[in-house]
C-alpha cells in the first residue's frame, strides 16, 4: 500500500514539474515574441526617419 502512495506521489511531482517547465517555456517564448515586435517597430521607425530625411532633402534642396 505504501508503495502505491510513493508511486502516485512520484507521478504527481513529475506532472507538477512538467507543468512548471511548460509555463516557463511559454513565458520565454512570449518574451522573445515581444522583443521581436519591439525590434520590428524600431526598425520601421528608423526607416521612416531615413525616408523623411531623403524626401525632405529632395523637397528642400
Amino acid at each position: 500500500m505504501l508503495l502505491i502512495y510513493v508511486i502516485v506521489l512520484f507521478f504527481a511531482f513529475t506532472a507538477i514539474s512538467e507543468v512548471k517547465e511548460c509555463r516557463r517555456k511559454a513565458a520565454e517564448k512570449r518574451v522573445r515574441e515581444e522583443e521581436r515586435e519591439i525590434i520590428r517597430k524600431i526598425k520601421a521607425e528608423d526607416k521612416a526617419v531615413e525616408d523623411f530625411k531623403k524626401y525632405n532633402i529632395v523637397i528642400g534642396g
